[in-house]
C-alpha cells in the first residue's frame, strides 16, 4: 500500500505512544517537516469590465502532495490601493484539489469603481491605480487540519470614464417627403489614461424630439490616452413617416438632438462597454 502523510502520521503516532521512537515529539512536528500543499497566484485579469464595476479574476495554482484530495478551498482576501482598503471578503474556489496533483482554481473579486474613488485619495475617473492583493487559501489537510497558504499579488486597476461624444454636423445629401439621406458627423474624445479601440457604437438618435434611427456605427477611430477623433455614419429616413412638420426641421439650419447608446471597445484591461448619452444642437448642412 502506498505511504501517504496520513499513513506516516499514524505510524509516528503509534510509535511515539509505544515508546518505540526515541526522542520523538509529536505527530505535528513530523508533519511540519513533510511536504505541504502550496498555492501561488499565476495570473490576474478583468472580467465583466464595465463603467461601474469589474471582477478581478485571480488564477491560483494549488499543489497537493497528499494521496487524498483536498476539499474545495476558500480564499480570504483584502484588496487595497496606496494603503487604502477597497474590498475584503471570502470567496469559494471551484472544485477539490486532486490527490498528488496540481490544479488551478479561479477566484473572482468584485470591484466597484465608486468604492475605489471614495477610498483612494485623489483618484479621478479615467485613471489607473496600483492595487495590492493579500489573502490566504484555506483548506483542510489530512493529519494536519486547517491549512492557510498565503497569497499576494500586485497590479494595476483601471477606473474607466466614458468617451465624450458630440455631433459636429449632419449633412443632408438628399431630401424629399418620402426620403432623406443623411450623413451624421461625430467627434469623440477618450478621457482615459489608457487606450480605447472603439469597435462599434450602438445608438438611438433623435432630432427635434423625434427618433430617426436606431442602428450601429462601426467606424469609430481607435484612441490613445486623451486623444480625440471623428467619424461619420449614414442614415436614411422617411420624413413623411415622422410627421409633415419634420421636413421643416430638416430644412432648417440646426436642430436639437439626443444621442444615446453604448460603445463596445477594447482596452489593455480587456473588452468594455461604455455608455453614450449626449444632447445638444447640431448644424444641418446641405
Amino acid at each position: 500500500m502506498r505511504n501517504t502523510p496520513r499513513h506516516a502520521a499514524l505510524i509516528v503516532a503509534l510509535s511515539c505512544s509505544a515508546g518505540l521512537w526515541v526522542g520523538c515529539e509529536t505527530v505535528q512536528d513530523y508533519l511540519a517537516a513533510a511536504d505541504r500543499p502550496t498555492a501561488r497566484i499565476t495570473d490576474a485579469s478583468l472580467a465583466d469590465f464595465a463603467l461601474d464595476s469589474a471582477d478581478l479574476l485571480l488564477d491560483v495554482e494549488v499543489t497537493n502532495p497528499y494521496g487524498v484530495a483536498l476539499p474545495t478551498p476558500a480564499i480570504e482576501y483584502a484588496l487595497s490601493s496606496r494603503g487604502a482598503s477597497i474590498v475584503r471578503g471570502t470567496a469559494d474556489a471551484q472544485g477539490a484539489i486532486p490527490a498528488n496533483g496540481r490544479q488551478t482554481v479561479q477566484v473572482p473579486v468584485g470591484v466597484v469603481f465608486a468604492d475605489v474613488l471614495s477610498a483612494v485619495r485623489g483618484v479621478k475617473p479615467g485613471e489607473v491605480v496600483p492595487y495590492d492583493f493579500d489573502g490566504a487559501l484555506v483548506t483542510t489537510a489530512p493529519g494536519i487540519g486547517d491549512v492557510r497558504l498565503p497569497l499576494s499579488r500586485s497590479g494595476e486597476l483601471p477606473v474607466p470614464a466614458p468617451p465624450a461624444v458630440s455631433l459636429s454636423g449632419i449633412d443632408i445629401d438628399n431630401l424629399s417627403l418620402t426620403s432623406a439621406d443623411l450623413t451624421v458627423r461625430a467627434d469623440v474624445t477618450n478621457p482615459n489614461t489608457f487606450r480605447l479601440a472603439l469597435a462599434q457604437l450602438d445608438y438611438d438618435l433623435s432630432l427635434a424630439g423625434r427618433e430617426i434611427a436606431s442602428a450601429a456605427a462601426a467606424n469609430a477611430p481607435p484612441l490613445g490616452p486623451g486623444d480625440a477623433g471623428s467619424f461619420s455614419f449614414p442614415i436614411s429616413v422617411r420624413p413623411i413617416d415622422l410627421g409633415a412638420a419634420f421636413i421643416n426641421v430638416l430644412r432648417g439650419s440646426s436642430a436639437s438632438y439626443a444621442l444615446q447608446g453604448a460603445f463596445a471597445a477594447d482596452s489593455p484591461f480587456g473588452p468594455i462597454t461604455l455608455p453614450v448619452d449626449r444632447t445638444g444642437d447640431v448644424p444641418l448642412n446641405r
